[in-house]
């Protein structure tokens, strides 16, 4: 349950921040964000219809599927999608807990390495 609350508020981020990117940007930023989300999804948190539909939305807000230029636009989406998913299902994202306790450990390392 603390998995998918915390995937559905991360995939409501990621798709805020994906239909803010500007040109010259989009497809990188729909393939880190498709990664990062699909990590989540190998864990069960995330369905792949819930990712599609909400990075579609962003990238239909952000005018990647509407543009001329041949690098966008709905087949390189689809492709895209497809590739960044696949991969992001080979690497399950870290349980809400560990991820706390990596970033707890890692401040507390920056804060001795000040001293």
């Amino acid at each position: 349950m603390r998995g998918r609350k915390w995937a559905l508020g991360a995939l409501e981020g990621e798709a805020r921040d994906l239909a803010g990117t500007g040109v010259g940007r989009r497809n990188n930023k729909l393939n880190a964000v498709v990664h990062r989300l699909a990590t989540m999804a190998a864990r069960g948190w995330l369905l792949e219809d819930e990712i599609f539909t909400a990075t579609w939305r962003a990238c239909e807000t952000n005018g990647y599927l509407g543009s001329k230029d041949s690098s966008d636009g709905p087949a390189s989406f689809r492709a895209t999608f497809d590739s960044a998913f696949r991969s992001g299902l080979l690497k399950p994202a870290p349980d809400p807990r560990e991820r706390l306790s990596n970033i707890s450990n890692t401040i507390n390392l920056k804060a001795r390495a000040s001293v």
